[in-house]
C-alpha cells in the first residue's frame, strides 16, 4: 500500500545534532502561476473613434459592481445630418468562463449576439450572429468583432463577416483614442 508520493527522510548528521530534512517527490510540480488577467475593463471610459468610412464615434463606457460593460455610442457620418445610436452590454458568465456581447439593432445592423473568452493578450475576438441588409434583403450572418489594444489610449475594433470562401473580412473598422 502507497501512502504517499512525497517521502520525507530525517537525517542526523554526525556534526550537527539537530536532524536535517529532505523532501523528495516523484509527483508533478505544483504549477503557482496565474492566469493572466482579463483586460475587458480596460475599456471603461469615454472614447472619440473614426471608422475606415471616415465616420465620428464617440464611445462611453461603464463597469458595474458585478463587471458587466455597457458601452453607448453615437455614430456621426460626414455624409448624413443623422446620428445612429449605439448600445453593447458585455456581460462575464463565471460558470461558462466566456463573455457574451448584445448589441441592439441600429441602422442598417442587426441585434449582434456573440461570446469570447477572457481578454488576455493583445486581441479581444467575439464571435457570433447578427442579421445584416445585404442584397436587398436581411441575411443573418456570421460576424465577428475584433478588439485590438494598441496602446493605453488607443483601441481598433473590426467588424467582420465571413466570406463564403470561410475567411473574414471586415465591412467596418473604427480606431478609437481614449480622452484623458
Amino acid at each position: 500500500m502507497r501512502v504517499s508520493s512525497i517521502a520525507i527522510i530525517a537525517l542526523v548528521s554526525s556534526a550537527i545534532s539537530a536532524p536535517i530534512i529532505a523532501v523528495a517527490s516523484d509527483a508533478a510540480p505544483i504549477s503557482t502561476s496565474q492566469p493572466a488577467p482579463d483586460h475587458a475593463a480596460y475599456l471603461a471610459g469615454t472614447w472619440s473613434c473614426t471608422t475606415a468610412q471616415s465616420n465620428d464615434t464617440s464611445i462611453t463606457a461603464t463597469v458595474a459592481s458585478d463587471g458587466t460593460i455597457t458601452m453607448k455610442g453615437a455614430v456621426t457620418s460626414p455624409q448624413s445630418t443623422g446620428t445612429m445610436t449605439t448600445a453593447d452590454i458585455f456581460h462575464f458568465d463565471t460558470a461558462a468562463n466566456q463573455w457574451t456581447l448584445d448589441s441592439a439593432p441600429a441602422g442598417p445592423f442587426g441585434a449582434y449576439y456573440g461570446t469570447a473568452t477572457p481578454w488576455t493578450g493583445s486581441q479581444w475576438t467575439f464571435t457570433g450572429k447578427e442579421p445584416l441588409y445585404l442584397n436587398n434583403q436581411w441575411q443573418t450572418t456570421d460576424v465577428r468583432q475584433v478588439f485590438t489594444y494598441l496602446g493605453s489610449t488607443v483601441f481598433r475594433r473590426e467588424f467582420q463577416a465571413q466570406a463564403p470562401q470561410h475567411y473574414w473580412r471586415d465591412f467596418s473598422e473604427e480606431v478609437c483614442t481614449k480622452a484623458v
